[in-house]
């Protein structure tokens, strides 16, 4: 048996990581993957379970946020090829650019605890920067100012990590084939 592959998307909001992990499933399922996992919009569920997130968020819909991505990680952990459209340094950056004084120093040092331990989970870790407006879907921020610090703050947390992440651009036929290709690469599909 192959070692577990396991993709990370990081980006701001709007930044098409869902889209893209969507459609990147379409083509694992035309090739006839059979053993992936999609970890795909976990802070949506997030919100549809009535809690707040980007500028409003606070520390019960952190608490959530890491509980559903942790859980998803393990679930996904039994699959060869698991693809999911964030990570948990996404949430950290926006709780540093949040810098919401209510939110406990050690909570964040904690959550910084947490990446570090994980961060050999994910065999690839991608960046998709910012390339477009954000879409008013009625769900997402559309503040162009707060994506832009959240996304520079990811790229801090990655140089903290020393993490260099793979830079996912262009059109979404050109991301699917980039991503597609990282894993083709390493011999993971045949």
């Amino acid at each position: 048996m192959k070692s577990p592959y396991r993709v990370s998307l990081s980006g701001t909001f709007s930044t098409g990581k869902s889209t893209l992990v969507k459609k990147l499933a379409l083509l694992l399922d035309s090739k006839q993957v059979m053993k992936y996992y999609i970890i795909n919009e976990v802070a949506r569920k997030v919100l549809q379970q009535g809690y707040k997130l980007d500028k409003e968020a606070n520390i019960e819909s952190y608490l959530f946020y890491i509980f559903l991505q942790l859980q998803e990680e393990r679930i996904g952990s039994q699959f060869d090829i698991l693809i999911s459209d964030r990570t948990l340094i996404d949430l950290l950056a926006y709780v540093r650019v949040n810098n919401d004084q209510t939110i406990p120093l050690m909570f964040t040092k904690l959550l910084q605890e947490i990446i570090w331990r994980g961060k050999q989970y994910f065999t690839h870790y991608c960046y998709i920067p910012i390339e477009f407006l954000p879409v008013d879907d009625g769900v997402r921020c559309i503040d162009i100012d707060y994506q832009k610090l959240v996304d520079l703050e990811l790229t801090k947390i990655f140089n903290e990590l020393s993490i260099n992440p793979i830079i996912i651009k262009g059109d979404l036929d050109k991301r699917i084939d980039t991503v597609y290709e990282v894993i083709k690469k390493d011999q993971v599909l045949n």
